[in-house]
């Protein structure tokens, strides 16, 4: 890709600032990366969780939590799936280690999440097992009662009505009193619960009521195990694929269109004002459209409307170059925003590229398991906790778009124009058309291998940081950033990192759309 000379004669003048400024310059630089460090560091403190509440009076425990809901949801049919499977096949498999590996995983919850476990847990091993685990629950809302006075937390009526249905029922079927639910129970859990309210009032129904509510869990294994075999393949291409790519570029033979030309370097110092401006500006509207959706009570659809909205707007950042007097033509050959080598050929790249990334994504889901690990947030997270945070949940690296998926076919195609399409075409254009390139520009004397390394590393992680998804999954998303970046460097263009991330995206949604479904 041609980078066509500076032309003295650049665009019209701005029709808001007027005359636009000489391109460049270390000011606005500076000023860029002061914002950009700001940001970063303030998302850094709200992503990495809260600790033991300031006092009594905060320690306010929500009824129920979306996503660590739809976590247990995912990982509980699963579990249940698998061991239909394995009695229907005579395979050996113990439930009660299915529900022990449940249990590890999400460890921890708000009390409806509690009760799901419970659930689970009367499905699996049996109802004696699922009164263990209400008791466990019972046990640590007196706990905070007898031991922290008056912290205003108590079960709510319908967290109450929940637990003495539960209790009793399980009860009932484990032989330790007479009774079953009522109908007004029946209509109380499917209501309160949802999938896990229906699972629970078919615990002793005839098996035929009971394989048509469970059908969700054996398909929801299926669906997991062919999901595995499917990432096994792509991810053996990808690692053939990324050996091919190394020894491409170190015989020379792999062509990259990237430049590192260190004479241009002012001019890629507008892309970074670039993309300053922008995270400020969607950060502001992200804000001003959640308040504004809260204020009109549009729910989810209206949140993720506004957020889709924040998104799309926030291209108007791409106008600052004006402002800086970048010529509309050099700035689309330096951010990588033209055609690249054609389209079609481009978004075959975007294919190709995505299954050479999966091996350095194997790579940092190694390191954020070992980090959350390291959190406590699996294999045994709650033990010794205080009550109050025994109770707090504990979702791991988990997007809280997760929680509305499956509220609605609204909600639900929200949610894929906003993760799928929005977001890949708008974080691509300014962290690996904007970002990356200023930074690989910006150590071009320090040698090809180093200024690469550098930007697509820095810019990794700053895309890491401020996705709402915690500390915890800074390596997996950096591990991702980091081969869209590679592969923007190798077609020169952000179509093929586009499509990477939109194919990343849109396949994560899609099964949990399966699984949640």
């Amino acid at each position: 890709m041609s980078i066509p000379p500076a032309d003295p004669a650049v665009d019209s003048p701005h029709p808001l600032i007027g005359e636009p400024r000489r391109p460049g310059g270390w000011l606005g630089i500076v000023a860029a990366w002061t914002v950009i460090l700001i940001v970063v560091v303030l998302m850094a403190a709200t992503r990495g969780g809260g600790g033991t509440p300031a006092s009594p009076a905060e320690a306010m425990v929500p009824s129920d939590d979306p996503v660590a809901a739809a976590l247990l949801t995912i990982q509980g049919r699963y579990a249940l799936g698998v061991s239909r499977l394995a009695s229907s096949s005579g395979g050996p498999i113990s439930p009660d280690e299915l529900f022990q590996q449940v249990a590890s995983a999400v460890p921890t919850g708000p009390p409806q999440v509690r009760m799901r476990m419970a659930i689970l847990a009367a499905e699996l091993v049996g109802p004696d097992r699922g009164l263990r685990v209400l008791e466990e629950l019972r046990e640590a809302v007196t706990e905070l009662d007898e031991d922290r006075g008056p912290t205003g937390f108590t079960l709510g009526e319908t967290d109450q009505r929940l637990l003495a249905a539960l209790t009793g029922h399980f009860a009932a079927l484990a032989g330790e009193r007479p009774g079953t639910l009522d109908a007004d129970d029946h209509v109380l859990l499917s209501d309160e619960l949802g999938w896990w309210g229906r699972v629970a009032t078919v615990l002793d129904a005839p098996e035929a009521e009971r394989a048509a509510v469970l059908s969700a869990a054996t398909r929801a294994a299926w669906v997991v195990l062919g999901a595995f075999v499917l990432v096994g393949v792509a991810g053996l291409a990808g690692v053939a694929l990324l050996i091919a790519a190394i020894v491409g570029v170190s015989t020379g033979r792999l062509r990259l269109a990237g430049s590192l030309d260190p004479g241009r370097r002012a001019r890629h110092g507008v892309l970074v004002e670039v993309f300053a401006v922008w995270i400020v500006l969607f950060l502001a509207l992200q804000i001003m459209g959640g308040l504004a959706a809260g204020a009109a009570n549009a729910g989810p659809a209206g949140m993720l409307g506004a957020a889709f909205a924040a998104f799309m707007l926030s291209l108007v950042a791409l106008e600052w170059r004006r402002v800086r007097g970048l010529d509309g033509a050099e700035f689309v050959a330096l951010a990588g925003l033209g055609r690249g080598r054609g389209v079609i050929r481009e978004i075959g790249a975007g294919f190709v590229g995505y299954a050479a990334t999966l091996p350095l994504l194997a790579v940092g889901l190694v390191g954020t398991l070992l980090l959350a690990l390291a959190a406590g947030l699996a294999g045994g997270a709650g033990a010794g906790t205080e009550p109050v945070e025994a109770l707090l949940p504990s979702n791991g690296p988990a997007h809280p778009i997760v929680g509305e998926i499956g509220r609605s076919g609204l909600v639900t195609l929200m949610v894929l124009l906003t993760g799928a399409v929005a977001a890949p075409i708008v974080e691509e254009i300014f962290f690996r058309g904007c970002l990356y390139p200023h930074l690989r520009h910006g150590a071009a004397r320090l040698g090809p291998v180093v200024a690469v390394g550098l930007g697509a590393v820095v810019s990794a992680f700053i895309f890491a940081v401020i996705h709402p998804q915690g500390l915890i999954a800074v390596p997996a998303l950096m591990s991702l950033a980091i081969g869209f970046a590679l592969v923007r460097e190798w077609r020169g263009s952000v179509i093929a990192p586009v499509v990477m991330h939109a194919i990343n995206n849109g396949a994560v949604l899609s099964l949990l759309v399966l699984l949640l479904a």
